[in-house]
């Protein structure tokens, strides 16, 4: 019925002819927060379901 987490997408344009649809899976105040969090994600420390519960916590 009701998703248990927001959902929050952009289209991040690669050149003038390719674009990429990506899932935000949350907010980081600093690019080095964020390549933390992705080095963990892409190391099975955390999952994308502990990234979004984090993100659903924030205020947009």
């Amino acid at each position: 019925m009701f998703d248990k987490y927001r959902h929050v997408y952009l289209i991040n344009k690669v050149t003038d002819s390719s674009f990429s649809l990506c899932k935000v899976l949350n907010k980081y105040e600093s690019d080095e927060a964020a390549m933390d969090d992705l080095k963990k994600l892409l190391a099975k420390k955390i999952t994308e379901t502990d990234l979004l519960k984090k993100f659903d916590d924030k205020e947009i």
